[in-house]
């Protein structure tokens, strides 16, 4: 082979791969928009794990989609009996526990939207990394990097023919996975029957309406909190009118969020700082000017003592 052809022949390789990344770059945030449609107009039925704190949960999921709107139902199958169904923005739970606060988050298919992501890209990179097959079906896998240690990073598996999530990884700074989700079988097409979406668990029902809600302008708090993590932003101040002393402020990047809240404490009970980490689930609490502060998120530890150690009352 002569050498002139060789270097064309490696040219038209060099090309037609630079063309391919080319494509996997401008394609990756189009599969994070197809996941979020599908997880919210794709019918389905299916099991998954779920995975934590060294722990194994299997839950059975159907999901529907109509005119009517969304309607889900978990259901564990080990330990104690527990559900979990859904209607639109109105979760009903029964059984003794609770279900993973992953699923009771945002359902069993995405851990986050695709118009979160937008405002979180500056602080996370997303890259298409492969194909793989999960629950038996091709899937395109996609890297969400966290650009610093004060987010988490994923690695999701989504579904070539829906877009549906079948797996998700969520990695701590170290790069170790801290949670696990998993469809084990997914029949998707499948639309399940009102039956189905009823909860079958004999025990006292606990509705929870998931409707945003702000008692008060962010700017109506009563507390700063300084340096926060890069690209946090508080989007909601809440103050129960049944206990005007004490707040809820919810701070995110467009992905993760974080949960600070705010209740008197006489100094006499105060308890020393609190530091707790359960799968991907950080707790940091402290005493701030009679007040106890407990800053609760799925974020690492870093990232919930930042924000308990800038907090302070607002002057004025």
């Amino acid at each position: 082979m002569s050498k002139q052809l060789r270097s064309a022949r490696w040219l038209l390789g060099l090309s037609l791969f630079l063309m391919t990344a080319a494509g996997w770059a401008a394609t990756a945030d189009e599969w994070l928009q197809r996941m979020d449609t599908a997880a919210r107009q794709q019918n389905y039925i299916g099991t998954l794990v779920y995975g934590a704190r060294g722990q194994m949960e299997t839950l059975r999921v159907f999901h529907r989609a109509n005119e009517q709107g969304e309607g889900e139902r978990l259901m564990s199958m080990n330990g104690e009996p527990r559900e979990m169904v859904r209607h639109g923005n109105t979760v009903l739970f029964t059984g003794n526990g609770g279900l993973p606060r992953a699923y009771v988050r945002g359902g069993a298919a995405t851990p986050f939207d695709a118009e979160q992501l937008k405002r979180a890209l500056p602080h996370y990179r997303v890259v298409a990394v492969g194909e793989d097959r999960i629950a038996g079906r091709p899937t395109q896998v996609v890297d969400v990097r966290a650009g610093d240690a004060f987010r988490y990073s994923y690695r999701l598996w989504l579904d070539f023919d829906s877009g549906l999530l079948l797996k998700s990884v969520r990695h701590g700074v170290d790069g170790i996975p801290v949670e696990l989700m998993m469809f084990t079988d997914i029949d998707i097409g499948a639309v399940p029957g009102d039956d189905q979406l009823k909860a079958t668990v004999n025990a006292q029902p606990r509705q929870v309406d998931t409707k945003p809600i702000s008692t008060m302008s962010p700017s109506e708090s009563r507390w700063d909190i300084a340096d926060l993590p890069p690209g946090f932003r508080q989007t909601m101040a809440e103050r129960d009118a049944a206990q005007p002393n004490e707040e809820h402020l919810v701070f995110s990047d467009g992905l993760a969020s974080v949960s600070v809240y705010i209740s008197p404490s006489p100094a006499s009970s105060a308890n020393p700082p609190i530091n707790i980490r359960e799968g991907a689930l950080s707790v940091f609490s402290r005493q701030v000017d009679r007040h106890r502060v407990y800053v609760i998120g799925d974020v690492p530890e870093l990232t919930v003592q930042r924000f308990a150690q800038g907090i302070s009352p607002r002057e004025g």
